[in-house]
This record gives C-alpha cells, structure tokens and sequence, in this order.
C-alpha cells in the first residue's frame, strides 16, 4: 500500500483532472492511516467531482474521518488555533520520509517547529534525517537538547541510544539506558 500511495500522489500531480485518481489519492491516505490527508483528499475531490458514482461512499468516508478529528488531535497533543494544520504538516512529514524525499520532509518538521517548537516528534525525525544525511553530531546534539527538554521521551532515548551506540560511544548510551 505504501508503494501505491507514493505512485498514486505523484499520478495525481499528473492527472489533476481525472476523479479516479482523486479519489484513488484519498483512499490511498486513509489505508495508509494519514487521516488529515484523506479528509483534505476526499473534500477536494467531493468538490471537484460531485458526479462521480462513488462520491456518496467518499462523503461517508468524509464525515467518519471528520467526526475523529478531535480524538487524533488529542492523540498528537494539538489543540488550539493551527492544530490542524500542523497535523497536516506532520503527516507531510511521514509521506515524505517513507518516500525518502528528505528535503520534503526536513521543510514539513521545521515548519512545524515554526509553529509549535515543542512538537517533540518533529525534533525527533528531524534528527533521523540528520542521521540519513550523514551528519551524526547533528542528530545526536538534536536528540540530546530534546531529551533536556523532555527526559521521558522514549522514542528520544530509543533514538539517542541507537545513535550512540552506532557512534561507538557505548559509554554515553548507557548513561540513558539506567
């Protein structure tokens, strides 16, 4: 499914015009749980293709997926004006990183951190792609300056320990394993 939603979005930049890659783009978000995307996805093509045979099903889609909204926000920790919206970009993020395109992703997690500098997964993925990129110290420091803000962030520490341990600094990683 992942390889079809990476080939279907870029179809999709192709093919503006047809409803069944629209729709296709939305279902392809919702079985690949991006639950913003597939409700942006399903809006816009509902509105571009009222017509189309299957637009009832897209609606039902539409509003289960609308009536979850408040509960997946809650599950981010994203409330307030933007939430949604940095929902989206996080989403953005891991679109882009499962389709390795860096620089997509990097441009979603520093948005994000625009907007909410404390949206602990963005600094987390952040230093993934550092990471990717080659630049350890980056990514270690990332995760490090992270886990000073939030020492109980077990995806931080799970990090930093692999990154440690890859560097060789055995000692350091068993510093945030006790």
């Amino acid at each position: 499914l992942e390889g079809y939603l990476i080939a279907i979005e870029r179809y999709c930049e192709l093919e503006r015009h047809d409803p069944e890659v629209a729709f296709g783009l939305a279902g392809a978000y919702q079985q690949n749980v991006f639950p913003f995307h597939a409700l942006l996805a399903f809006r816009d093509a509902i509105e571009r293709f009222p017509q189309f045979p299957k637009v009832e099903f897209a609606k039902k889609d539409a509003n289960k997926i609308e009536a979850l909204v408040p509960e997946l926000l809650d599950s981010l920790k994203l409330d307030g004006e933007g939430a949604f919206e940095v929902a989206i970009l996080h989403e953005e993020s891991q679109i882009a990183m499962r389709a390795r395109d860096y620089k997509r992703c990097r441009r979603a997690l520093n948005e994000i951190l625009q907007r909410r500098p404390d949206f602990v997964a963005a600094s987390n993925n952040l230093s993934a792609i550092d990471w990717i990129e080659g630049k350890p110290k980056q990514a270690i420091d990332r995760l490090t300056l992270l886990l000073e803000r939030d020492s109980n962030n077990v995806h931080g520490v799970a990090n930093l320990v692999r990154l440690l341990v890859t560097s060789g600094r055995f000692d350091d990683a068993r510093r945030w394993t006790s």
